[in-house]
């Protein structure tokens, strides 16, 4: 799986992305609203390892971000599958009916405040509705990171409800909805899509 934006690759993380997602994901500031840190390279590769896993199984995960000027390795965003009778992370396939499909984002700390998360956000978004074939899309936001859920009202989701995940923490699910299929085959030649393009949780599929 390859997106591109203006300026971000998408891409299947690799081994040598360890290194990257290691300074990042170590980062206690970065690592805040996560859940439990990765305190090692290994349990960084090993992340990465059940990454590729879960490609794998489902045809779709995380990525790795790369800035595309300079081929720098930025950050992680893409897709998550969570299981919804348990709240915890699972694929397709074994979640079923249960399964809820979330878009994710995490940035280097020296790359915040660009603009990096939106832009990598949006062109998710639109590649699960428009090649996934998603008719709503979450994310699952810890209680108090902000900046998370400002991105996420820029992609046009809205609060549906508050939930705790198994691993204890308490959490904001944030929905996206699909319009119509008839619309949706209106914008599968068009580049950029805006927010108001999609519909809230509060709004008819």
């Amino acid at each position: 799986m390859i997106i591109e934006t203006e300026r971000l690759l998408l891409r299947v993380p690799e081994d040598s992305d360890v290194d990257a997602w290691t300074a990042m994901l170590t980062d206690e500031e970065v690592a805040r609203y996560l859940g439990p840190p990765f305190d090692s390279r290994g349990s960084v590769a090993a992340h990465v390892r059940t990454v590729r896993e879960r490609h794998g199984a489902d045809g779709f995960g995380l990525l790795a971000v790369v800035r595309r000027e300079d081929r720098l390795v930025i950050g992680r965003s893409g897709f998550l599958v969570w299981d919804t009778g348990t709240w915890t992370t699972s694929t397709r396939r074994d979640a079923d009916e249960r399964a809820e499909v979330e878009i994710g984002w995490t940035l280097a700390r020296d790359c915040w405040g660009f603009g990096y998360a939106t832009e990598a956000g949006e062109a998710c978004r639109d590649h699960g509705f428009t090649e996934l074939g998603l008719t709503r899309i979450a994310a699952v936001i810890q209680h108090g990171n902000r900046r998370s859920t400002a991105v996420a009202r820029r992609l046009g989701m809205r609060h549906e409800q508050d939930i705790r995940t198994a691993k204890g923490f308490e959490a904001e699910l944030w929905i996206v909805r699909r319009r119509s299929a008839g619309e949706l085959g209106q914008r599968r030649s068009r580049k950029r899509r805006s927010a108001s393009e999609w519909t809230s949780s509060s709004a008819r599929s």
